[in-house]
């Protein structure tokens, strides 16, 4: 279960990041990504319903959340106290007027409705009772516009009769909505409409902010559950179903992914302690992905590279191109290529390789002639392990 908190502020997220030491994940195209704990996520999109809608998208298309937490300051049409939690209902949209087209001013073209509910209303007001934090409900009226008193004011509660009023939420919940993810939305009140001191109420949002922030962190926790065990980590990859107490070194299937199909060139008899170097490992790497990715067949390769168990290599092919009997044959060639040569180490330099001190041609084609003997007359009919 991942969550996503959305503000739009950095003002608003501050107090989280300072509580929880948030780790930034990504700062692209002016939008600051942080995790605050494994399975929620927060980022602050900028002000106003383009940012708000760019940031949900990318947010969503990026992470794949379950769940996005609208969290942020709104003025309240209500004698509301500063700082009074309220867990949004519904949104609308007061500055989309399509009425000279027949439309019901706040109608929202595409989606066709007017009221953009949150997900499980229920069972968020249940999660903030059984936090014992006191709340209201209400709606919110999105708009681009930062609220004041007066007529636009007044026309917004004579028409939606909304609890606050903000810029950026109810295009989250537009966002969600059609990207079929569920949304809710926490909000606390930093400015009455109400008062005569509005505009100075609004500039001490900071610490209804960090109240705030306590009750979205622990309403995130409950909707995440449990900290779980990854459902990426209950099923065994195939490369772990393999008997590694008697496999011995040779040229192997390992797997087929569609059009992609995996190879496992095992040097090296597994946990016998007989590994690869580092060095050869490396410069083997080095020497045969070149070969292969230079040769006649390379429009066939996709990948090659060295395994962690320091016992082989994984070469992947487009067998839409290379077929069984063909990578046999092009690993055996590819080997005889690199015991052939006799020129400089490819990538033998800081600029091209990260640890190219450890690099050895020698080495290379020491561990690859061991191979070469052992796949010598190998063929396609010897790949199953």
């Amino acid at each position: 279960m991942l969550i996503g908190l959305a503000y739009a502020m950095e003002g608003e997220i501050d107090s989280l990041l300072k509580s929880c030491g948030g780790r930034m994940l990504d700062d692209r195209s002016g939008m600051q990504i942080y995790q605050i704990e494994p399975g929620i996520l927060a980022y602050a999109g900028g002000v106003g319903k383009v940012n708000a809608a760019m940031s949900a998208q990318r947010f969503i298309d990026l992470y794949h959340p379950d769940w996005i937490v609208n969290a942020g300051v709104a003025g309240s049409f209500l004698d509301l106290p500063i700082g009074t939690v309220v867990a949004v209902e519904s949104f609308v949209q007061h500055d989309v007027d399509t009425s000279p087209m027949g439309d019901p001013v706040g109608f929202v073209s595409t989606v066709n409705q007017i009221q953009f509910k949150t997900s499980d209303f229920e069972k968020i007001q249940n999660i903030l009772r059984s936090l014992d934090v006191p709340f209201i409900t209400g709606t919110v009226a999105t708009g681009d516009v930062f609220m004041t008193p007066g007529s636009r004011a007044d026309w917004i509660k004579s028409t939606f009769d909304p609890t606050l009023c903000e810029m950026e939420g109810g295009a989250v919940a537009q966002v969600c909505l059609r990207s079929k993810v569920n949304f809710t939305a926490l909000k606390t009140v930093s400015d009455r409409l109400t008062s005569e001191k509005n505009s100075e109420e609004f500039f001490n949002f900071a610490s209804a902010m960090e109240a705030l922030n306590r009750v979205v962190l622990a309403a995130a926790r409950a909707l995440r559950g449990k900290k779980e065990e990854l459902n990426l980590l209950s099923k065994t990859i195939k490369s772990f179903e393999v008997d590694h107490t008697t496999l011995l070194p040779g040229l192997y299937l390992s797997r087929r992914d569609g059009d992609v199909s995996t190879y496992d060139l095992r040097f090296k008899r597994p946990n016998t302690g007989d590994l690869l170097t580092n060095s050869e490992m490396h410069s083997v790497e080095h020497l045969l992905a070149t070969i292969l990715r230079n040769g006649p067949k390379s429009d066939g390769i996709v990948y090659f590279g060295p395994m962690g168990c320091q016992t082989g290599f994984y070469l992947l092919s487009n067998s839409k191109i290379l077929n069984d009997a063909d990578v046999v044959q092009l690993v055996k060639n590819a080997c005889r290529e690199a015991l052939d040569y006799d020129g400089p180490m490819p990538g033998n330099s800081a600029r091209e390789c990260g640890n190219y001190a450890n690099l050895s041609l020698f080495d290379a084609k020491n561990a690859i002639f061991c191979y070469l003997n052992v796949i010598s007359d190998w063929t396609e009919n010897r790949l199953k392990y």
